[in-house]
């Protein structure tokens, strides 16, 4: 989302109250259906689906609940992921009657938020990729390169995650076994592509962990 949509959305969601998340705490479920739409004020939020065996499998987008809110409301759909924060989070929930009557106030953002939704889509299209073509190994470096590119923070040639992230929920976004993912993980690391502080992964040079995806 550029900075100009998020400017007017932060104005007019400003107006309600509030409503602050603990990490790791739950804040939807699927099935759950409401005339509210949700906005994110800060915090990454994991979406995610699991299997009849209880294995999940997660978006590869920590900040689209907007849209996906957005879009259960306007088309009277119920919602098909569990929520998760996996950062403290602050959100806000405005009535749908009342997020309609702003958009016909602004009628260029309805296009913005068009364009973005459609930038986005096509983001995916391509970070998808991996899921279906190379190796394990190269599906591993493609979602942290992805992950590197939308959430990290750089500072010379390192890029840190701005948000924790655990060999499960790797594995989730790969489609891949944790035990799998986690080989992957120290073959990068015994390379010198990346590095853990914590549990924040740190990409020391994103042009080595290029060559290693499908990308």
């Amino acid at each position: 989302m550029n900075q100009q949509i998020k400017n007017k959305l932060d104005i007019f969601f400003g107006q309600y109250q509030p409503i602050k998340y603990k990490k790791k705490q739950l804040i939807n479920e699927p099935g759950a259906k409401t005339e509210k739409v949700t906005y994110i004020k800060s915090g990454y939020v994991r979406l995610y689906t699991t299997s009849k065996d209880g294995e999940e499998f997660t978006l590869n987008t920590f900040d689209s609940v907007f849209y996906l809110s957005l879009i259960n409301v306007l088309s009277s759909t119920k919602n098909n992921y569990f929520m998760e924060a996996i950062t403290p989070v602050e959100l806000y929930e405005a009535p749908k009657e009342e997020l309609i009557e702003f958009f016909n106030k602004e009628p260029g953002l309805m296009f913005e938020l068009l364009v973005d939704v459609l930038d986005n889509f096509r983001n995916n299209l391509v970070n998808s990729q991996y899921l279906v073509q190379g190796t394990a190994y190269s599906k591993v470096a493609s979602v942290l390169m992805s992950l590197a590119n939308d959430y990290g923070t750089k500072k010379e040639k390192k890029v840190t995650l701005n948000f924790a992230t655990t060999h499960r929920v790797l594995a989730s976004l790969t489609g891949i076994a944790r035990e799998t993912t986690s080989l992957q993980i120290l073959k990068l690391k015994d390379k010198g592509i990346i590095q853990t502080k914590g549990s924040h992964f740190v990409i020391n040079d994103i042009e080595k962990l290029k060559k290693e995806t499908v990308f």
